[in-house]
């Protein structure tokens, strides 16, 4: 995420979590000469389990570049949640949570989501073909 947001996502963890241990933290928007010092600090921290929230798909690159290089590790891609954690977004009120709407929450927060949205039904068409064996790539 955004400078300051891991931050202070962490801070808000180790309030609820008292003896919660973190490795690290660092800004999502990584210079790729930044990477070997990034794994370093990874690695000798001991953290078995990294949190990414680059975004997607940002983060999943990122995880999927890395993953071989980080042995004994689990990454999890975590999106805007660290936003969430730290207190820049509000979380969907429960109601919305619990009918499984809270990405509409998230929506109307942040507007600029609708672009990624709009294609959803294009995807999921394709998914769709690909999983009935009908190809939908020109020459085949």
């Amino acid at each position: 995420g955004a400078p300051g947001v891991g931050e202070k996502a962490a801070e808000n963890l180790k309030k609820l979590y008292p003896g919660l241990l973190i490795g690290g933290v660092r800004h999502g928007y990584l210079d790729t000469s930044e990477a070997g010092s990034l794994l370093e600090e990874i690695r000798d921290s001991g953290s078995r389990f990294i949190f990414v929230g680059m975004g997607v798909p940002r983060q999943e690159a990122w995880m999927f570049e890395h993953h071989h290089l980080l042995p004994g590790t689990i990454s999890i891609g975590v999106g805007g949640s660290f936003d969430v954690i730290s207190g820049n977004l509000k979380r969907a009120p429960l109601f919305l949570q619990k009918a499984g709407l809270e990405w509409l929450f998230r929506l109307i927060q942040e507007p600029w989501r609708w672009s990624r949205v709009r294609r959803l039904p294009l995807f999921v068409y394709h998914v769709i073909l690909t999983k009935f064996g009908f190809s939908h790539q020109k020459g085949e």
